[in-house]
C-alpha cells in the first residue's frame, strides 16, 4: 500500500482524493499510479522514503509545498532504471501524459520543467520553485552521516550490475560534478547561516565518499 501521507500530495495539485461520489478523484488515481514505480523492485534509494524526505524538507523551508513542487516529487522520479541515462526526461513525459486534462495546463508545464531540472540540478537565479525542488533534492548530500551512508549503500545497490571498478569510476565522477556544483552554488533556499550549514555537511560527506573510493 502506497503511504496515506504520499497521497495527501493529490490535495496540493489543487483536487480532492474523492470525488462527491466517493469515488478516488482522477489525479488521486493518477498519483497512487505514480507513487507505485517507486516500489519497483529494483529501487533502493529511489523510492516513496526519498519522496518522503523531500516533502519534509521542502515543508521545512516553505511551510507548505506548493502545488508545481507537490507535482515534481511525485513524478520526478517515477521514471528510474539506472542502465539508462534518460530517466529525468522520461519521467517528466509521464507527468505530462499522467497530469494532462486533470489539472491547470499551466500547473502541468510547470511541473514538467521542475522535473527536468533534477536532471542537472542548475537553477536560474529567478527561479523560486526549481530552487526549492533542487534543493529537497539534494537534501541527502547533507543529511547526518548515518543516513548519507544508508543511501551510499543502496545506490550501489541500484547499480548492482557494474563491477567494483566502474562503479568506483562513475561514482567519483558524479560526486567531483556534485562537489563542484556546492563550491559554484551551494544549497539555495533559506537564510544564509540554514544554507551555510547544508552546503560544509554536504562537502564533509561527498569528500568523505571520495576519499573511501580512491582509497
Amino acid at each position: 500500500m502506497v503511504d496515506q501521507s504520499l497521497l495527501g500530495l493529490a490535495r496540493r495539485l489543487g483536487n480532492p482524493l474523492a470525488n462527491a461520489g466517493g469515488h478516488p478523484h482522477p489525479t488521486a488515481v493518477a498519483v497512487r499510479d505514480a507513487l507505485d514505480a517507486y516500489r519497483e523492485g529494483h529501487r533502493r534509494h529511489h523510492t516513496t522514503q526519498h519522496l518522503r524526505e523531500m516533502v519534509v524538507e521542502v515543508a521545512r523551508l516553505e511551510g507548505a509545498v506548493p502545488p508545481a513542487v507537490a507535482g515534481a516529487i511525485i513524478f520526478h522520479d517515477v521514471v528510474y532504471d539506472p542502465e539508462r541515462d534518460d530517466n529525468e526526461l522520461a519521467s517528466a513525459d509521464r507527468a505530462r501524459v499522467d497530469l494532462d486534462g486533470l489539472v491547470a495546463e499551466e500547473l502541468v508545464a510547470t511541473v514538467v520543467r521542475l522535473v527536468l531540472l533534477t536532471a542537472e540540478h542548475e537553477v536560474d537565479d529567478d527561479d523560486a520553485l526549481g530552487a526549492l525542488v533542487v534543493d529537497a533534492d539534494l537534501w541527502i548530500l547533507a543529511s547526518p552521516p548515518p543516513r548519507y551512508d544508508r543511501y551510499v549503500q543502496d545506490v550501489r545497490r541500484e547499480y548492482a550490475h557494474l563491477d567494483e571498478a566502474t562503479w568506483r569510476q562513475g561514482r567519483a565522477e558524479v560526486l567531483r560534478h556534485l562537489r563542484a556544483r556546492m563550491d559554484a552554488h551551494g544549497f539555495l533556499v533559506g537564510e544564509r547561516p540554514d544554507r551555510q550549514a547544508r552546503t560544509r555537511q554536504a562537502v564533509v560527506n561527498i569528500e568523505r565518499e571520495l576519499h573511501a573510493l580512491e582509497a
